[in-house]
């Protein structure tokens, strides 16, 4: 696929186009739909510009913010609530119960960071906690959850239509949640914080996975790549 500076300058500067609204208690949110809505139509701006097809596209890369949280409907595709950006410090309060055993490392040694407003663990918990019926639905397995990648891949490969609900491992070990050692969902953890591992997407270490755009999309052929090395794989986390 041919690219250029003109047609990425012009992506980020449509991107700026997903509002997200930071009021004074730090309380961040962005708007799933139209991440999504912008998305498709930056596709269809970048293949025009470039005098390309949807069918002389190798791959699609997705470059992202790695806490933001979005939890939506597997069934519907609706999301719950406002995507909570990394810089909301609503959750603070789920921070401090959490470090009140053991403190704000109590996890560090599995998972790499220490128990902060910042990563999408207490994020989930915080929606879980606080949508009404969102904690139901996720034990019924009907929600999925992921950051922002998650959520352009789910839905550029079919959405509620056969999606594919993924991440990589680079984004995954910035929820709190995953084992640096096994590159798994971490159980415990997870039962700690009172999040269903079914609300989680698979991690890419471990997936041997082609997948396809809708022509609704872009319906390139999309590739995981897997951080371990090659698998036959072209979609790399970090460069759309």
């Amino acid at each position: 696929m041919r690219s250029s500076s003109t047609t990425r300058n012009h992506h980020f500067q449509r991107a700026e186009g997903a509002r997200a609204d930071l009021p004074a208690r730090r309380l961040g949110g962005a708007r799933p739909a139209e991440i999504w809505a912008n998305t498709r139509e930056v596709i269809g701006q970048a293949l025009s510009s470039a005098n390309l097809t949807r069918h002389e596209i190798a791959s699609v890369g997705i470059t992202n913010q790695r806490e933001t949280t979005v939890i939506w409907d597997r069934h519907t595709g609706e999301p719950v609530y406002n995507a909570i950006v990394w810089q909301d410090t609503r959750t603070q309060h789920i921070v401090d119960e959490l470090a009140a055993d053991g403190g704000p490392e109590r996890f560090k040694d599995r998972v790499g960071l220490p128990l902060a407003t910042y990563f999408a663990g207490t994020k989930i918990k915080w929606i879980l906690d606080n949508v009404e019926g969102t904690r139901e639905r996720a034990e019924a397995g009907d929600l999925l959850f992921g950051t922002t990648d998650s959520w352009l891949v789910w839905n550029l490969t079919g959405g509620t239509d056969g999606g594919v609900h993924i991440t990589d491992v680079t984004n995954a070990s910035r929820t709190l949640f995953m084992d640096l050692k096994t590159l798994e969902w971490d159980d415990e953890i997870l039962d700690i914080f009172g999040v269903p591992k079914s609300l989680l997407p698979r991690s890419s270490h471990r997936l041997r996975c082609t997948a396809r755009c809708t022509a609704a999309s872009c319906s390139a052929r999309c590739r995981w790549w897997h951080p371990r090395g090659p698998a036959g794989c072209d979609v790399r986390p970090g460069s759309l």
